[in-house]
């Protein structure tokens, strides 16, 4: 052996992956899933063709793995052209880092003898894995197995130059042999003939029915076609069972799916050659559709996020909801229905292989309100704008018929929790003033507290200070008022005067400040007195025991009153002596 060279086994240069078959259920011809090879009957000269696909796969070989048949047939072998699931028939060899994979695959056709005779078995002849494993090949260093290979590739070269006389062709024939086998693996062989071939239909005569069948229109067909045999499976035949116990002598359309090379015969499928075809046509459609033109189509589909329009049939393209109009859209569900007719303009096309990406817009046939309002705007202008909607983050204004703007409640009012329904309503008009001018994103921001001074700064209330308010609403517990621009509370139980149910909306009332804090932006007021202890609703009521004691009524106040400082509310109780009458009155 040559120095360097060593002898080592499969599993010590590689990882073995034995085939294991998936579910029969998991199996389709429909080109679903990854390409299922089973055993030496997908075989090519070098790539094996799938005739079945598979959904579940539990052994998958890797694009450029060595398969090599360890059941009947026993040895040969084929490239895997791509990742694909391994049936029990076959073991995928996926040389290490330090491994040729193109020298292992010139080696082990070498050795596909001496994997026959490692063969049992009396009705199917099969290696175990463990063969596999153990079995013994001379390894030269990675450098060496590279030269071996370049030196392949040179005598193959040569073989494009011609030959100077036949002895020599003679003398290097196996050699030349090795190298076409790498040519052809390489795929250059074919190349052309791929190339002018591709997705070609040919019509082929049915020659006669194989095996059994006929009767229930289940058989294969043998079709001929220029001398040519072509095998047509039952299952790739687009007709009932009845339609094809009629086929003998007839000319079907079909597309070559893979070679049969000890068979000499190709084969077809009448599904697939159909499929191409409709793929033809629907790309002829697809290229003859114009940049910048208008069309108008059916909606076949509609999703949140867009619809899907057919421009012409078969041809369809995806409308996003933001290319549907310049205003803002929520859920195009709400807005187009499936089966209207919609107008829309192509706004570019991109092919991808067999495949065609088209964009189009109905916006862009729309006038741009945004763009025809902004277009004589600056910041700091002042409009006054109609209110169409209030959300928890501010208020929508209406900018013109197709446009909008937005009021963030932040900029509304000076307060910090400030409730805008107390200012306003939809329909009204806002004076506002435009603090964001964005027109590249439609966008228009405002603000109404910047047109007003801020009144926590400008007012100065004190405790006690007799001040008059107007009532905004009705709360549960007191009433919302309002005061030189500020909204405060007043809790219903400081009112002694008059009955509560008295005080309507828009109702003047004199009332004593109790509660003026500008940096909280807390303002409460009280009609007759103000509130004499905290109430019960702050005290931790005490439980009893279970089935013991009677339950205590808590006092509920407003949200306003309760998120107010309890400290400052102990601070502004009454003197002693108001408190004690305030105790005989409730007695």
């Amino acid at each position: 052996m040559p120095k360097g060279w060593i002898w080592t086994n499969l599993e010590s240069i590689s990882e073995i992956i034995l085939g294991q078959s998936p579910p029969s259920s998991t199996y389709n011809e429909d080109i679903i899933g990854l390409p299922f090879y089973q055993g030496k009957s997908e075989f090519g000269l070098i790539y094996p063709s799938p005739v079945k696909w598979c959904t579940f796969p539990k052994r998958i070989a890797e694009k450029g793995d060595i398969l090599l048949s360890v059941r009947a047939p026993v040895g040969p072998t084929n490239i895997c052209p791509e990742k694909s699931c391994i049936g029990r028939g076959l073991a995928a060899i996926r040389g290490f880092g330090n491994i040729d994979n193109r020298f292992i695959l010139y080696l082990l056709r070498n050795f596909e003898e001496q994997f026959k005779d490692s063969a049992t078995g009396t009705t199917f002849e099969a290696i175990t894995g463990n063969v596999i494993r153990k079995f013994e090949i001379p390894l030269p260093p990675l450098a060496e197995q590279q030269r071996i290979v370049n030196k392949i590739e040179e005598l193959f070269t040569n073989l494009d130059k011609g030959v100077e006389s036949l002895e020599e062709v003679k003398s290097k024939l196996k050699v030349y042999r090795q190298a076409i086998l790498k040519y052809a693996m390489e795929g250059k062989l074919t190349e052309k003939w791929r190339e002018e071939n591709k997705d070609k239909i040919y019509e082929a005569k049915v020659s006669r029915f194989l095996a059994k069948g006929r009767e229930e229109g289940k058989a294969d067909l043998l079709l001929k076609y220029n001398g040519l045999n072509f095998f047509l499976p039952s299952l790739q035949i687009n007709a009932n069972d009845e339609e094809k116990k009629a086929l003998l002598d007839q000319t079907l359309e079909v597309a070559i799916i893979r070679v049969d090379k000890p068979r000499l015969r190709l084969i077809v499928s009448n599904k697939a050659a159909l499929a191409i075809k409709y793929r033809k046509e629907l790309e002829e459609k697809a290229a003859g559709i114009e940049v910048g033109k208008t069309y108008k189509g059916v909606v076949k589909n509609v999703e949140t996020y867009g619809a899907f329009i057919e421009i012409v049939e078969g041809v369809d393209a995806l409308l996003h909801v933001s290319e549907w109009s310049h205003d803002r859209i929520r859920n195009l569900k709400n807005t187009v229905k499936v089966g209207s007719k919609v107008e829309f303009k192509v706004l570019g096309k991109e092919q991808k292989g067999n495949e065609y990406h088209i964009s189009i817009s109905r916006k862009a046939l729309l006038p741009d309100h945004y763009g025809s309002y902004v277009k004589d705007k600056k910041l700091g202008d002042v409009e006054e704008l109609e209110v169409v909607e209030i959300n928890n983050a501010g208020v929508v204004l209406k900018l013109n018929e197709g446009a909008t703007g937005f009021l963030p409640r932040s900029e509304f009012a000076w307060e910090k929790n400030v409730f805008i329904k107390d200012y306003t309503n939809v329909g009204q008009k806002l004076k506002v003033k435009i603090i964001e001018l964005e027109p590249a994103r439609k966008r228009v921001i405002f603000s109404r507290k910047q047109l007003i001074e801020n009144p926590w700064e400008t007012l100065k209330l004190e405790a006690d200070q007799e001040i008059i308010v107007k009532v905004v609403a009705k709360l549960k517990d007191g009433f919302k008022v309002e005061y030189e621009n500020l909204i405060g509370y007043m809790p219903a139980n400081s009112v002694h005067s008059m009955k509560v149910t008295d005080i309507k909306d828009g109702m003047d009332l004199e009332v004593v400040v109790g509660r003026f804090d500008p940096e909280e932006t807390r303002f409460v007021v009280y009609k007759d007195q103000r509130l004499a202890k905290a109430p019960k609703a702050f005290e931790k009521p005490k439980r009893a025991p279970r089935g013991k004691g009677e339950k205590k009524e808590e006092i509920k106040l407003p949200q306003e009153t309760i998120s107010s400082n309890l400290k400052d509310l102990i601070k502004d109780q009454l003197d002693q002596e108001e408190l004690k009458k305030l105790k005989d009155s409730k007695k």
